[in-house]
């Protein structure tokens, strides 16, 4: 969150289902949208900026609906009702809805009706398509670098193992990033500067 003290999470198990919201300085949290079993284990909470002041919780409905709800984070509160943003946002393996944002708010996500192949859309605050990122492929996973440069990218290869590369946003072309083909490769994340990526490797 813009404090840099309260965080997003989501919750499912026995029960309290659903997203949370937490502090680095309390143990305590706060319960800001129940969710079904189902949907609980098939969403991130993502935040989203408009402003210092105000911004918006994406998460996941039924697995591929994509939602946002208007959040102070001041007085952690919502400002309105859920909007829908897309449909058909794909699943992946591991049963995650695959969305992010940028630093500026901008948005991307995986979109199709199969699981095969899926091509990276960029998309105003509407839903309306601008123009597409790379080429389509058996992506599973992405995360956008927080300078919206490039995109780190989990692809799911013949042998079905999970391979980590990037996007060069500006030039269009795709490095693979861990050239082991022994590896399965999942959950990029990238440093605050964008210099660094972060992921989980079985190997």
């Amino acid at each position: 969150m813009p404090d840099g003290r309260h965080y997003l999470f989501h919750l499912f198990g026995k029960d309290h289902h659903g997203i949370y919201i937490g502090s680095l300085n309390s143990k305590e949290r706060k319960l800001l949208i129940p969710l079904s079993p189902d949907s609980a284990n098939a969403t991130r909470a993502v935040w989203s900026a408009s402003d210092s002041r105000a911004g918006y919780i994406l998460y996941a409905l039924n697995r591929n609906t994509l939602l946002a709800r208007a959040f102070d984070p001041n007085r952690l509160e919502f400002r309105g009702e859920p909007f829908r943003i897309a449909e058909n946002v794909i699943v992946s393996l591991t049963g995650n809805a695959r969305f992010t944002t940028s630093a500026n708010g901008t948005l991307a996500y995986l979109q199709n009706r199969e699981m095969d192949v899926a091509q990276l859309t960029w998309c105003d605050r509407t839903g309306k398509r601008l123009s597409e990122a790379g080429t389509a492929e058996p992506w599973t996973n992405f995360a956008l670098s927080p300078n919206d440069a490039a995109v780190a990218l989990i692809r799911n290869e013949p042998n079905r193992l999970n391979s980590l590369w990037q996007l060069n946003l500006a030039q269009g072309t795709t490095t693979r990033v861990v050239t082991d083909t022994d590896s399965a490769n999942f959950f990029p994340v990238w440093s605050p500067d964008g210099e660094q990526l972060a992921f989980a490797s079985a190997r």
